[in-house]
């Protein structure tokens, strides 16, 4: 199993959440991720990675946890961390 994945980092630098939101974005948009999943406590939500707001839904549903082709993330207003790779 991989334990790295080629331009994104463990940790998304930034020093705000909407830069580390943008960011995260532009990493997965390199990565070619196409759809994400963000959970939440209250709900959970498929969206396209590619046509959505992810900056925005990010800092919407913040703190979530967001699966995607690239891993499982979490994401609080501190940091958005790696927490398993694909």
């Amino acid at each position: 199993m991989r334990t790295d994945l080629p331009g994104i980092p463990e940790i998304v630098p930034g020093s705000t959440p909407g830069e580390r939101a943008a960011n995260f974005a532009g990493l997965l948009a390199e990565h070619g991720t196409q759809q994400i999943t963000l959970t939440t406590r209250e709900t959970t939500q498929t969206l396209s990675a590619r046509i959505t707001d992810l900056p925005g839904e990010l800092l919407t549903h913040t703190p979530c946890t967001l699966l995607c082709s690239a891993g499982e993330y979490s994401i609080t207003h501190e940091q958005i961390r790696r927490i398993a790779v694909a």
